[in-house]
């Protein structure tokens, strides 16, 4: 029973989830998408904080974001860059390049759909992972609940799926450190809680 319980769940969440990701883009995405390009098709493992600066005054880039698009920890932009890293023989970077410097021309294309599902996908896994852990910390029936509410959480698809926003890493990360507390392993607890604040 509780196995088919998990696989029905695990089913509609994956279907709401998928059904956002290709269809919904955000501007803010490209902070991550940019950080996590220089990062793992550049190099620049932390020298990409600098990179709009050094760009010349008419630069797409620059007159898209100015000098302060990267406001985050490094870790919000290194995250996305190994999944970039690891997604690479599928994305189109010139189109990508497009994506970034001027999205609009970028609306309606079916790269842009791709471009969206391998950027949000990575955040997938976590997600679904998150509503496992929920179901841990609180047992039973009240588990189960938990369970369904996040995956039927609008301000998950929102900020994750449609927006594209990082907040699944300190979220997972803390609501993790919850069930370790609980589970009297309080070292790991504060570990976890110290990545999520990386972010």
């Amino acid at each position: 029973m509780t196995r088919k319980f998990f696989l029905k769940w695990f089913i509609l969440g994956i279907i709401l989830r998928l059904l956002v990701i290709p269809i919904t883009v955000h501007p803010d995405i490209r902070a991550f998408d940019l950080g996590g390009y220089l990062i793992s098709q550049k190099g620049l493992w932390l020298s990409f904080y600098d990179y709009l600066s050094t760009l010349p005054s008419g630069d797409p880039l620059l007159l898209s974001y100015k000098t302060d698009l990267f406001i985050y920890p490094p870790l919000s932009y290194l995250t996305p860059a190994v999944f970039m890293a690891l997604l690479s023989p599928f994305y189109n970077f010139s189109f990508n390049n497009i994506f970034l410097s001027t999205m609009w021309l970028t609306y309606g294309k079916a790269e842009l759909f791709q471009t969206l599902i391998l950027l949000k996908i990575p955040y997938l896994a976590l997600d679904l992972f998150l509503a496992y852990v929920l179901y841990l910390i609180f047992k039973g029936e009240k588990g189960k609940t938990a369970f369904k509410l996040w995956l039927l959480n609008p301000l998950s698809l929102y900020t994750t799926f449609a927006i594209g926003q990082i907040d699944i890493f300190p979220t997972l990360l803390t609501v993790a450190a919850i069930l370790a507390v609980l589970r009297n392993k309080k070292l790991l607890a504060v570990i976890l809680l110290g990545i999520g604040g990386s972010f």
